[in-house]
């Protein structure tokens, strides 16, 4: 069932579903700094690729978005949660992105991520009372962030 959100959703009741979000984003900083780590110091494991965690990230986004929306299905941030896995597996098949489709592909989906996320931080209210504080910003600075890195992946490509 899809539902349409009101700013006064209230769909993320930190009462409720605060702990899966703190672990959400654990995991999600951790393989981030897998990256950090595999870029700095070199392969370190044969199973890390590039692209590995943002495709596990969007799995686990989906999948936990799932489970805190159900019995409702969060359309959008299920699906900003496909698009990173889909930008994940991109990068792991390509790391370079030297074929031009790959790098379109790349910008488009990256794009589609960074509008969706500044959508969701206009459009959704966090919280019992809809009043969160910078959750808003927060989303919106990134989905900007977002299309400055196409812009300047673009421009130097």
């Amino acid at each position: 069932m899809l539902i349409h959100r009101k700013n006064s959703s209230g769909q993320f009741n930190p009462s409720t579903n605060g702990m899966r979000l703190l672990v959400l984003g654990a995991l999600v900083i951790s393989m981030a700094l897998m990256g950090l780590a595999h870029s700095m110091l070199g392969p370190f494991s044969p199973l890390y690729r590039p692209g590995t965690g943002s495709t596990y990230g969007g799995m686990l986004l989906a999948i936990i978005t799932f489970r805190i929306g159900y019995p409702k299905l969060l359309a959008d941030w299920i699906a900003l949660g496909g698009l990173y896995a889909a930008l994940g597996l991109l990068v792991a098949k390509s790391p370079l992105l030297t074929v031009g489709t790959q790098f379109t592909l790349f910008s488009v989906l990256l794009t589609a991520s960074a509008v969706l996320t500044i959508w969701l931080g206009a459009t959704h209210s966090f919280g019992a009372n809809g009043q969160d504080g910078f959750s808003h910003y927060a989303l919106v600075a990134a989905g900007i962030a977002g299309l400055l890195c196409v812009a300047w992946a673009i421009t130097s490509h």
